[in-house]
């Protein structure tokens, strides 16, 4: 099925190519509204009222971040050795939540190439930075972005994207690896796509052993992949093909039970006025990886471009790291058990508010 629908969608592509520049613009703006009402709908079955798709957080900060000439988000962090370290992107490149009358994406003149690079922090106890570092210095591609940090035999080490080729101008090409950066000898390993493909992004990171990682590779279908990370070689398995969206990357993994493992993924989906809006999801699974439940849709802050790439466990407290609209960089926590009994208590909805055309979408 997957084959398919990916069959349709590249058809339909190779169509809207061929049609005139004024056919092309009245055809991707109807298909805006129909994705739009499709989301309307989707929402409405999961939320009672706006209040509901937000997360009832016990505390929020937004972290202010050194002006450094590049804009810093999509934070990672862990809790190790007794304390948090974060880390972030830095990039000469963001996107906004946001589109003209005509649904079409408000953006500036993006730049001939792409710069990125890594930087970690610290918190005090008021939540400022302190001992800001860049770890990786920004450079155009080849480079290495959106971190989420991961430990491997005790050490620290950095899984993201390395970019090889950014597209831009009439050249679209986009090539892409994914791999990790290891903090102490400050290299990179790289890993080949099980796909042979040219883009490979937010694979997630579950365990260690017997010089192994296991991953996750993709949601739908559910795909895990195990690399040895001496020959670089990869076994790879399909669980299942029965979660509802192909979810993006998300979070790290974190033990909440005997055999539990939760971690924050998303979904884009058409709003009007924003464009593609990142909504999020709880999704524990069990010891083999195998998905146990999967929460209603929510958002931390606002609707936009919510990134979570980060999740911690400490003192019975989840701490939520994310960035917001590629400008902006916030903290999140919420005791597990009160965490747990609200992506648990999935009413049905009988009668729902919500109105994506017609609320403001504001809080």
């Amino acid at each position: 099925m997957k084959y398919v629908k990916n069959w349709v969608k590249n058809s339909e592509n190779v169509i809207i190519q061929t049609l005139s520049p004024s056919v092309k613009f009245m055809y991707l703006f109807i298909k805006f509204k129909r994705d739009s009402f499709k989301t309307n709908l989707y929402v409405r079955s999961k939320w009672r009222n706006m209040c509901d798709s937000k997360i009832p957080l016990d505390f929020l900060s937004e972290i202010v971040l050194p002006d450094c000439g590049y804009d810093i988000f999509n934070p990672t962090l862990t809790f190790t050795k007794g304390k948090f370290k974060y880390f972030g992107r830095m990039s000469n490149i963001s996107h906004k939540p946001k589109t003209n009358f005509w649904e079409k994406d408000i953006i500036t003149s993006p730049p001939k190439n792409l710069i990125n690079g890594v930087c970690s922090f610290e918190l005090d106890d008021s939540y400022t930075v302190k001992n800001f570092t860049v770890l990786i210095k920004p450079t155009v591609t080849p480079n290495f972005e959106d971190p989420r940090s991961f430990e491997i035999d005790n050490e620290l080490v950095l899984f993201g994207n390395y970019v090889q080729k950014y597209p831009f101008g009439a050249d679209r090409k986009f090539i892409c690896q994914a791999g990790f950066y290891n903090l102490a000898n400050k290299r990179f390993i790289l890993f080949d796509s099980p796909n042979g493909n040219n883009i490979e992004k937010n694979w997630i990171p579950f365990k260690f052993t017997d010089n192994k990682i296991t991953m996750v590779y993709e949601s739908n279908p559910l795909t895990i992949l195990v690399i040895d990370i001496s020959s670089l070689k990869f076994e790879k398995k399909v669980l299942s093909r029965d979660l509802e969206f192909n979810f993006h990357g998300g979070s790290q993994f974190v033990k909440v039970g005997p055999e539990e493992y939760l971690r924050i993924v998303r979904y884009k989906f058409r709003f009007p006025k924003r464009g593609l809006v990142q909504l999020s999801f709880a999704m524990l699974h069990d010891e083999k990886l195998n998905v146990k439940f999967v929460s209603n849709p929510f958002i931390f802050r606002k609707f936009g471009f919510e990134t979570c790439n980060g999740l911690a466990l400490n003192n019975d407290e989840l701490v939520f790291t994310w960035g917001e609209d590629d400008e902006k960089v916030f903290i999140g926590k919420i005791s597990l058990k009160s965490f747990m009994k609200w992506v648990y208590n999935k009413n049905d909805v009988k009668k729902s508010k919500v109105n994506i055309f017609k609320n403001r979408l504001e809080f």
